[in-house]
């Protein structure tokens, strides 16, 4: 007999809260394609990369459109090919600073296919074109690429269109950024993800951008705008960034100082030096004392003063714990309690405690662990029954560490959905 306990979570410590797994998505189709299209600034994204999306696989290609200055202008074609025939939707997020001006819809005519008069022989020659061959007169070339022929175009939102098997779908993405204080685009990095749904199919392609904000004296971001760091971690803080970008044609000499700072940070005055024209990345000399509290999205703020002007540059700071444990227990045939530990480098450890209660039979038991249906580790023992007067249905606690490189490349994600642990046994 095998039963399977899901394991109830308790409440951590710290606060943290079980939050449901949301369904996978569908698995990606297609094939992408994409390439710069000719106008001001097509230069700027040349080599982008392409490649097919098979199902179940990882989307191998995105639109990276570099840094781009207010005025600018940028387009870029991505091309997906239809896996099978039904309604397709493409989109882009509501809120996003890139555009999705046009889709256009190509392949086979729905009509029967013209075919040459009887008196004419063909041949076929390299390329894509059939040639009337020798007595044929004057008659016309035929062009054999009918996959090419334009099926339709779409201009506006919503973009929906009924695709056959095979039809290849252009959408065409646009990013002109324009400074404006209220409406327009923030000065940093920008992501978005264009997508193409076709019901039993489905294609996803990450798109990226930065706006560099007018392109006249100092630009000054942080390379990140959200800074992370770690309670009990003091000293010098790494990961905080500053990008300085000189627009004008001479070298300017800035000075850097924290206006606003959380509790707990502190930074010294940085000046640099930045030569016409170009771009450097600066990092801030911030130190973290014992005073620094836990908590996300804390407000800080930089001054970068130069050539008699100053800037602001806004961001935050969210503290996390350095270390996190999640304990589960259970009670259904057998007795067990389970922890694991995780810490930012993927440094994981593992311990459960199990006692059979019944006297007669022996048991076989598994824990399998998972993060949002990745499994992180599954491991399992035997134990005996209990003896009238013996112990030996007691397993003393069992611990063992890995480097986990999910929990390394998610840590912040899993203090706030955190893994779930499955107890599953069996009678020997």
């Amino acid at each position: 007999m095998q039963r399977k306990v899901p394991a109830p979570v308790a409440a951590p410590a710290q606060g943290v809260q079980q939050v449901p797994t949301t369904k996978p998505p569908t698995p990606n189709a297609g094939i992408v394609q994409q390439g710069p299209q000719a106008g001001p600034g097509a230069a700027g994204v040349a080599g982008l990369n392409s490649g097919a999306i098979v199902a179940g696989q990882p989307v191998p290609a995105s639109v990276p459109f570099g840094r781009l200055f207010s005025g600018d202008r940028r387009q870029v074609e991505v091309k997906v090919v239809a896996p099978r025939e039904g309604k397709v939707v493409i989109s882009l997020a509501p809120n996003s600073p890139f555009t999705l001006a046009e889709v256009k819809v190509f392949g086979l005519p729905a009509g029967p296919t013209p075919r040459p008069a009887p008196t004419q022989v063909q041949r076929q020659t390299t390329g894509s074109q059939m040639v009337a061959g020798p007595g044929a007169g004057a008659a016309p070339a035929m062009h054999a690429n009918a996959s090419r022929t334009l099926l339709a175009t779409l201009t506006k939102a919503p973009f929906s269109v009924l695709a056959r098997e095979g039809n290849e779908l252009v959408a065409t993405l646009v990013f002109a950024p324009k400074l404006d204080l209220v409406d327009g685009p923030y000065v940093g990095d920008h992501q978005a993800t264009l997508s193409f749904e076709g019901g039993m199919w489905r294609a996803s392609v990450p798109v990226s951008g930065r706006f560099e904000g007018l392109k006249i004296g100092m630009i000054a971001v942080m390379s990140n705008r959200d800074v992370v760091a770690y309670s009990g971690k003091l000293g010098a803080l790494s990961g905080a960034e500053l990008v300085l970008t000189n627009a004008e044609k001479q070298p300017v000499l800035a000075q850097v100082t924290a206006k606003t700072l959380p509790a707990g940070f502190a930074m010294a005055q940085v000046n640099v030096q930045v030569p016409g024209g170009q771009t450097m990345t600066v990092p801030l000399p911030i130190r973290i004392s014992p005073a620094m509290q836990e908590g996300i999205q804390q407000a800080a703020e930089l001054t970068v003063a130069y050539s008699g002007k100053t800037k602001p540059v806004p961001f935050t700071f969210s503290v996390y714990t350095p270390l996190k444990q999640f304990k589960f227990a259970g009670e259904d045939g057998l007795i067990w309690e389970f922890a694991m530990t995780i810490d930012p480098s993927g440094h994981t450890s593992y311990a459960y405690y199990v006692k059979n209660p019944n006297m007669l039979v022996s048991r076989r038991f598994m824990f399998e662990v998972k993060w949002k249906g990745q499994r992180l580790n599954t491991m399992g023992n035997d134990i005996g029954n209990t003896l009238p007067g013996g112990k030996s249905g007691d397993r003393v606690p069992y611990s063992w560490s890995t480097q986990n490189n999910v929990v390394r490349d998610h840590y912040v994600e899993m203090l706030l959905v955190p893994p779930t642990v499955t107890m599953t046994y069996e009678n020997l």
